[in-house]
């Protein structure tokens, strides 16, 4: 989160935005059924690849943002990420694991495991490495960026050996798959590069650009090509095609993390609220509206066409949890609401000065 003393960038709330739309339409997939069209299966695996490459993208955004924050204290820094991001994650697990056992017949070890390992759902990996790598980033903060993005390429390097190794040999048993998608060696090469691009804009050639776009159809042509060869598509996030393209995904966006505009378009403003609101999002949308409402409420084989399956668990794991951020931001105090992963209804600023201009003892909040 950006600081008092910087302005917010619109850009990063757009990119944001985006990616959070990605990822609820990634977790609203299923394997096509065998009686698909080709045309949905197809689409819906391309949809797939892609919302996996936009997870990057937060990791990014992530350590950019850290590296602003950069001067604060250790101490400051890290009761602001606890305030922020671990409580809220902490609160939102305990509602997914409850929805879980009561619904789904989670037994109560594996609900512990996965409480202490936030595994609530299986999406809750993100904290876990953001928070790792918040703790490893916080002794190196005031490094300069040539040093930052060394190590982010050293950790790129080391992220794809990891992805071929899991590709060729993935875990057999559940925590060591719970524990290949929390590597650090798998995400910490985005989040460092980020932190290095705080330290200075980047400034591609026009012809790079291109030839980045170029690479990444090569990409998705060659994760298609793999699955007719192997019979089977890559699992999500380790193919290496998968992670090639989140690096030329996120070295794409690099050059827009340095706003100028004072605004973001018109146009991209409901993209740019998502962006704002994106964790909250992302904390409510699988346990309540994909975990709950599609899964334990509503019958899987309720609608007979598949894209219509999709995009009725899509539109329930978006607009609900847009519904709720909006209900949460209007009733809720800040206070209670910064450790649920809200906002919550603004402060009115206690007046100074004189006896005339002191404020009510009951302080109005803005709706």
């Amino acid at each position: 989160m950006a600081t008092n003393a910087s302005p917010r960038l619109w850009t990063l709330d757009v990119i944001r935005g985006g990616a959070i739309v990605m990822v609820v339409l990634m977790h609203a997939y299923f394997d096509p059924p065998w009686w698909a069209p080709a045309s949905q299966a197809y689409a819906a695996r391309l949809v797939y690849f892609l919302g996996h490459t936009v997870v990057p993208l937060f990791f990014l955004i992530s350590g950019f943002l850290f590296a602003r924050e950069g001067h604060l204290p250790a101490r400051s820094l890290v009761r602001r990420k606890a305030a922020v991001i671990l409580v809220p994650a902490l609160l939102w697990s305990v509602i997914a694991i409850a929805i879980r056992v009561h619904s789904l017949g989670l037994d109560a070890r594996q609900a512990a495991v996965d409480f202490l390992l936030l595994n609530a759902g299986g999406q809750f990996f993100y904290v876990f490495v953001l928070l790792v790598l918040f703790a490893a980033a916080l002794p190196l903060r005031h490094w300069d960026a040539r040093r930052f993005a060394r190590l982010a390429l050293a950790c790129g390097a080391a992220g794809l050996l990891r992805t071929l190794a899991l590709e060729r040999s993935w875990p057999a048993s559940d925590l060591g798959a719970i524990a290949a998608y929390r590597d650090p060696l798998l995400w910490g090469g985005y989040f460092f590069a980020g932190m290095a691009a705080a330290r200075g804009t980047l400034r591609l050639p026009r012809a790079t650009v291109f030839l980045a776009a170029a690479a990444g159809v090569v990409c998705i042509a060659a994760w298609f090509a793999r699955a007719h060869t192997d019979g089977a598509y890559a699992n999500s996030y380790f193919s290496p095609f998968v992670y090639l393209f989140g690096w030329l995904l996120a070295l794409s966006v690099i050059p827009l993390l340095h706003a100028r505009a004072a605004a973001a378009p018109l146009a991209l403003r409901p993209v740019e609220w998502l962006g704002r609101h994106s964790f909250a999002i992302f904390l409510a949308h699988v346990p309540l509206f994909i975990g709950l409402v599609t899964d334990a409420w509503y019958a899987d084989t309720a609608l007979g066409n598949y894209a219509a399956r999709v995009l009725f668990r899509f539109a329930t794991g978006l607009l609900g949890p847009v519904a709720l951020v909006l209900l949460a931001n209007r009733v809720l105090p800040a206070g209670v609401a910064r450790y649920a992963g809200f906002t919550g209804r603004p402060r009115i600023p206690r007046a100074t000065g004189g006896r005339g201009n002191a404020a009510p003892s009951r302080r109005p909040r803005a709706a």
